[in-house]
């Protein structure tokens, strides 16, 4: 199988060779009419196709079976498509002189015609060169001497890839001027007397045809005869009579072939023979003084041998002066000393891939000319001192794949020119200090792949700035280094590498090493634009807190290219020491240390502490970088018994966590300040807390007042006063204690504190009381200090975010209340005239209103002076068009001008909606509820309708206006209150034809109020009546609210039944009311009940 690979690969080389030398170049000069023959083409069934340098023509025009193209001054192809022997005289006749050389692919051979025939079809005169290559057609034993007669000034002949198997004997006769013949790949058998006329060929091309000997004399008269190629053969036996005639051979290709051995004279005719290759055979021995008589001999090849041949002759390349290249690969196990002795030219010399396990250190004696040693993959351990004393010019070295353990102080002592060195994947442990001593101009040194740790002159842990210019590391002397592999070794510091005055370095690979600590000092003296690869190691930890200094400090020049360094795939403890190298990845330093260094680390991750572990450091918080305060080597610990104290450089921050200890009183803390730290942060979640601290007086009281977080969830906290809480107090955390109620000093404090930030106080069982008023109305103001604003409740469940003053202090209710009361029964003990004026006094005031008269009666002062609105309109979302297009517009435009608070444009985004609700309630001086099925299924409609009412009745004013929007649906299965509220009072129903006179009237009146336009109003008695509309018999039996008290305690029926119908008619028109009657049904009478405005909307006016 390897065999058949190599073979192929030759094959396809030489393939290319052929293709790359069958186009010669020849200058190019355009014609002046380089283009398709236009006359010719109308007279023939073809079609041309031309560029600036080709033309095409296919013949015939459609599924063409013959296609030419021709380059000027260069070639003409012929190609066919299945095409017949007729087929050629579809090419029309053209005339192209001044092309040499003529390639026909694919096509059969003319029975009847000779290949001249067609060269002329094509105009071409003189053919020089001649590629026929049928590819797929096994042209066998089919080619004789007619098919090139008339080709006399041939000198190239390319007949590859035809399948010949026989050549006529007379075949090339007419061709005495060939000088290029080429078979390859056919399966010819070759006459003896074939080649007899080719005086002048100088290459012979005979590769890959099976061919198993060679007759002698076949190249008896190949005087010329330069190159011969017998490649991929299965040649076995050759005698120098094989080659007899050929003297003038330079070059001798035999590889591929079957050969095992040779007699000793094989070459003696061969006197010229300067390149032989004789690769991939099967040789076991080679003959002493096989290249006694070949002087001219500059390069042997021998790669690839099939067998093993263990061993070669004593001097088998001995005193051959012109050998310049020797390339030898057959699994030598011993090399003779006396090899290349008297060869003393040889520059490229490979004995890679052998089993050489030792070389005689004279073996290379007075190979001063030697640039080129290969000895890579064998099996040496150890190298002879001398090995190397005489090879002075040497460049390039490859050791690499043997098992070499050690390097000593001498062996490279010779090679100062030496630039190369592979001394990779070896079994090397030590590499002495001297080592490299001489080697001033190595460039490249590969190292990887063995087993060095470089600790060998390490002194001490580190090794420092200053201690590195006097050269400490085994490469210290290699001031002209580029590349350096160390991939895969046991490099524990990184120390052991860099030196100051290895200022050329552009390639570093550490990968694969045992490198644990990386400091800054050991990158500072990394050269501009050098890369360094520390991936897969087993570094923990990345100091570079002196980076940003030492960047601040140095002068760079205008193009500097920072040092690469890559960190990906280490162990990386990420604690405070590798803060300063998450800052870095941050972008978060000084932009001078971004020119000095380009670290590297997408693919670092944490591998500890458990709480970061498989975090990808880039996506660290600077605030997650933690060191403890106590080293387990402390032998006096600051931190608390049993606590964990940690510093955090972010903020220079003294964590103290107490956390989970069952504590029931703070332990005496550590002084931040006198650790060089700013603050404490302090945990004491989940302990048996009663109370913190006090600030000045208790214990610890001077470290106590360093903490600016506490966070003390889930303790029993009782009591906290201002005197708990320290002066720079900045988080606060206090779920789940034990707080029924906040003293007045803490709200103080909050109230004061600029550095306050966040509370927290959910989880406790406050008491929502008067007494809680004040940290009621601080959370509610403070809500977006409130972290936890929205969990916090009330003893009994109640959230805060819902509660109304009302709701904590309901006892001020009932006094005013009781004060009402008291104070209406004496008005009405006094003032009974006046209370029968009060009976009638809405339909008065609303015929006022409306007649612009007397405005001064119903103008609103002192309770509304600071109301900044006149209506706060409450309504679904569903319901906006309404609003947006008939209410807002017909209340804020002349002649009213109404001010009104439309939450989509009043309200300030970001606060919490119940506190805006309570807020434009509170600012309105009306609240006008847009009462429909939308509203009635909105949370927030029932609590606006709420708040308002409320405040209505807090004020003991008429605040809320509630306007009919559609069908509401039967009242009974309204809300309890909303129901309650229609039961006792009545509303303003859209399309009522009074609707915006009883709204305006219903709005705010001031001694500035206009009232209503004379000439927009009909003042008709039907208009005046309309204001006192009689009680109907029976309500309305749709969605208004049902009559209650009069008509079902029977009152009103039974005065009906013994009263005129005109007589009660009368009643309602004088404004009285009937004996027994003090309150009337919903919705027919005018004025106020329960603080809302009552408005008559059941009238028409057909009614009246």
């Amino acid at each position: 199988m390897e065999s058949k690979i190599l073979l192929s690969v030759i094959s396809c080389a030489i393939l290319l060779a052929t293709i790359v030398q069958c186009y010669p170049q020849f200058e190019y000069r355009q014609p002046p009419s380089f283009m398709c023959p236009t006359e010719i083409l109308q007279s023939s069934k073809c079609g041309c196709t031309f560029a600036i340098q080709e033309i095409e023509i296919q013949c015939p025009i459609i599924e063409s079976r013959i296609s030419v193209r021709l380059t000027q001054g260069s070639y003409a192809r012929v190609e066919c498509d299945h095409a017949q022997d007729d087929d050629f005289n579809l090419i029309p006749q053209l005339d192209f002189k001044d092309i040499p050389a003529v390639q026909i692919r694919r096509c059969p051979l003319p029975r009847r015609k000779t290949i001249k025939d067609i060269t002329d079809r094509l105009g071409i005169k003189k053919v020089t060169g001649l590629w026929f290559q049928s590819n797929n057609i096994d042209l066998g034993n089919s080619l004789y001497r007619q098919h090139f007669k008339g080709l006399t000034d041939l000198q190239r002949l390319v007949l590859s890839s035809n399948a010949i198997s026989e050549l006529p004997a007379d075949l090339f006769n007419e061709m005495k001027n060939l000088s290029w013949l080429e078979l390859r790949a056919n399966k010819v058998h070759l006459p003896p007397d074939v080649f007899n006329e080719l005086r002048n060929l100088t290459v012979l091309e005979l590769g890959y045809n099976k061919i198993e000997n060679t007759e002698p004399g076949l190249f008896k008269n190949l005087h010329k005869l330069n190159h011969l190629n017998l490649w991929g053969n299965k040649l076995q036996n050759l005698t120098k009579l094989s080659f007899e005639g050929a003297s003038g051979v330079t070059e001798l290709d035999l590889s591929a072939n079957e050969i095992e051995t040779f007699n000793p004279d094989v070459f003696e005719l061969l006197t010229k023979l300067e390149n032989i290759n004789l690769n991939a055979n099967h040789f076991k021995e080679l003959p002493e003084g096989l290249f006694e008589h070949n002087k001219n001999l500059s390069r042997f090849k021998l790669i690839n041998n099939r067998v093993q041949m263990k061993s070669l002759p004593s001097g088998l390349f001995a005193n051959l002066t012109n050998l310049d290249i020797v390339q030898l690969q057959c699994e030598l196990e011993v090399l003779p000393e006396n090899t290349f002795e008297g060869s003393y030219n040889i520059r490229n010399l490979t004995l890679a891939q052998n089993n050489i396990s030792s070389l005689a250190g004279n073996v290379f004696a007075h190979q001063e000319k030697l640039m080129d040693l290969d000895l890579s993959d064998n099996q040496l351990s150890e190298l002879d001192d001398n090995l190397f004393r005489s090879t002075v010019d040497l460049i390039v070295l490859r050791l690499s794949n043997n098992h070499i353990y050690n390097l000593s102080a001498n062996l490279l002592g010779n090679l100062k020119f030496l630039r190369e060195l592979y001394l990779n994947d070896n079994n090397l442990h030590h590499i002495d200090e001297n080592a490299f001593i001489q080697q001033k101009s190595l460039s490249t040194l590969y190292l990887q792949n063995n087993f060095l740790t470089l600790n060998d002159h390490i002194q001490h842990d580190e090794i420092l700035f200053d201690d590195l210019a006097s050269g400490s590391t085994s490469f210290q002397y290699l001031s002209d280094l580029r590349i350096l592999n160390l991939r895969n070794n046991r490099i524990t510091d990184m120390s052991a590498v860099f030196l100051i005055n290895n200022l050329k370095v552009e390639n570093v690979d550490l990968s694969y090493n045992n490198i644990s600590i990386i400091n800054y000092s050991n990158l500072q003296i990394l050269p501009s634009g050098a890369t360094v690869n520390l991936s897969h190691n087993n570094i923990f930890e990345i100091n570079m807190s002196a980076l940003e200094a030492s960047a601040e400090i140095q002068e760079f020049a205008p193009q500097v290219i920072p040092a690469k360094i890559y960190f990906d795939h280490n162990p990386l403890y990420c604690n405070c020491v590798i803060y300063s190298f998450v800052r870095y990845l941050h972008n978060d330093l000084n932009p001078s240390v971004y020119k000095l260094l380009d670290l590297k680390a997408e693919n670092l991750k944490c591998h500890g502490p458990n709480e970061l572990a498989n975090r990808f450091v880039t996506n660290l918080k600077t605030n997650e970088l933690l060191c403890p305060l106590d080293s387990p080597q402390t032998k006096i610990r600051k931190c608390p018994l049993n606590c964990n104290c940690m510093v955090r450089p972010v903020d220079l921050a003294l964590i103290v966590n107490c956390s989970n200890l069952q504590l029931s009183v703070i332990p005496k803390l550590p002084s931040a300040s006198g650790l060089g730290l700013q603050f404490i942060e302090l945990h004491v979640e989940n302990n048996n807390l009663t109370k913190l601290p006090l600030v000045i007086g208790g214990i610890g009281s001077t470290t106590y007042s360093q903490v600016r977080e506490i966070y003390a969830q889930n303790n029993s906290i009782e009591k906290l006063t201002a005197q708990h809480l320290p002066p720079n107090l900045r988080i606060l955390q206090l779920e789940n204690n034990n707080l029924k109620t906040m003293n007045k000093s803490v709200i103080e404090y909050w109230n004061q504190s600029r550095t306050l930030e966040s509370i927290s106080l959910s989880g406790n069982p406050w008491e929502c009381k008067c007494e809680s008023l004040d940290i009621f109305m601080y959370i509610r103001e403070k809500f977006r200090m409130i972290s936890d604003f929205n969990h916090i409740k009330c003893s009994d469940g109640i959230k805060f975010e819902v509660l109304t003053k009302s709701d904590l202090c309901t006892h001020k209710q009932v006094w005013i209340t009781a004060i009402c009361v008291t104070i209406a029964i004496l008005a009405l003990l006094i003032g009974t005239l006046i209370a029968l004026y009060y009976k009638y006094q809405h339909e008065i005031k609303v015929w006022l209103y409306a007649n612009n008269l007397c405005l001064f009666w119903i103008t609103e002062k002192e309770l509304d002076e600071n109301k900044i609105y006149d209506a706060f309109i409450s309504y679904s979302h569903k319901d906006e068009d309404f609003v947006t297009e008939h209410l807002i517009p017909t209340l804020e435009k002349d002649p009213y001008a109404f001010k009104t608070c439309w939450h989509d444009r009043d309200w300030v985004p970001g606060e919490f909606i119940s506190v805006q609700i309570a807020k434009s309630v509170e600012e309105s001086k009306r609240t006008i509820i847009v009462l429909s099925k939308n509203f009635i299924e909105s949370e927030w409609g029932r609590l606006e309708f709420r708040t308002a009412h409320e405040s209505a009745f807090n004020e003991g004013r008429s605040r809320v206006i509630v306007i009919i929007y559609g069908d509401i649906g039967n009242v009974d299965n309204l809300d309890p209150e909303l129901k309650a509220y229609l039961k006792t009072n009545t509303y303003v129903k859209w399309g009522d034809p009074w609707f915006w006179k009883k709204l305006i009237y219903a709005m705010p009146h001031s001694e500035y109020t206009k009232g209503l336009k004379k000439n927009s109003i009909k003042t008709s008695v039907d208009d005046k009546l309309e204001l006192i509309k009689p009680i109907p018999v029976t309500p309305p039996p749709l969605t208004t609210p049902p009559a209650e008290i009069s008509i079902s305690n029977g009152i009103l029926p039974q005065f009906i039944n013994h009263t005129n119908p005109s007589s009660v008619t009368n009643h309602y028109q004088n404004g009285k009311l009937p004996n027994g009657i003090t309150k009337l049904p919903n919705g027919y009478t005018n004025g106020h009940i329960n603080n809302a405005f009552v408005i008559n909307t059941n009238a028409k006016q057909s009614d009246v």
